[in-house]
């Protein structure tokens, strides 16, 4: 369940790069991912569209480093998305389409009865993961001249799967500050997907943790 960054206020084109921390309770060895997006806003009439991609990439990480049995081949977590957005009077709809493995998710490291073996020992891929969907809608609402409230409702849908797809909400509190920075405070809401409920085969410590749990979250960003 990885954050996805709420509407921005540029237009033309642009780019981002974004490196959150990585957990290697679920994916082997991360410690770190990479996010790099490019894309172009371009406003048609009272209506802007984006367009865009974005490759993920956890560059030291592998699947065969996974401690479960039997053993999983050599797969990097690394994957791209293709994006396509609408924006209008602060609401936005954004169309996510991944022609690469998610997560980097395949039969090998992912299939039924593998890595997802919590609650729901079913739950896994029965085929290859290419084309997974992502779809969300979000809005920014001013509150005076320094904050704003922004809403973001998504869906992911993982194709020849069981018990992987989720829906999240995120509600955010953005203050701007002086010289370019702000102050954002964020609340993440996310299903449950059984394959994700007490998820703790990849280190086989005896450790069990939910990725899909409710989440706050505090930054400190500065536009450039």
């Amino acid at each position: 369940m990885r954050a996805t960054p709420l509407a921005s206020d540029w237009s033309g084109a642009y780019a981002i790069f974004f490196v959150p921390n990585g957990a290697d309770r679920f994916i082997p060895d991360a410690a770190l991912e990479t996010d790099s997006t490019v894309g172009y806003k371009d406003p048609a009439g009272p209506v802007e569209l984006d367009t865009g991609s974005e490759l993920i990439v956890d560059p030291v990480s592998s699947y065969a480093n996974t401690s479960t049995s039997p053993h999983h081949g050599p797969s990097a977590p690394t994957w791209v998305e293709l994006l396509l957005g609408a924006t209008l009077s602060g609401f936005n709809d954004r169309l996510g389409y991944i022609p690469t493995k998610f997560f980097g998710w395949n039969k090998n490291n992912s299939g039924v009865g593998g890595i997802f073996n919590g609650k729901q020992p079913s739950a896994g891929l029965t085929g290859a993961s290419h084309g997974a969907i992502n779809v969300e809608a979000f809005c920014t609402y001013p509150l005076g001249d320094c904050f704003y409230l922004q809403a973001l409702a998504d869906r992911e849908k993982i194709p020849r799967s069981r018990e992987l797809n989720w829906n999240c909400g995120q509600v955010k509190l953005d203050a701007k500050l002086a010289k370019a920075w702000s102050l954002g405070l964020t609340w993440w809401i996310t299903s449950n997907p059984e394959a994700f409920r007490d998820y703790g085969s990849l280190t086989e410590n005896g450790q069990l943790r939910t990725p899909s749990r409710n989440t706050a979250v505090r930054s400190l960003s500065r536009q450039l």
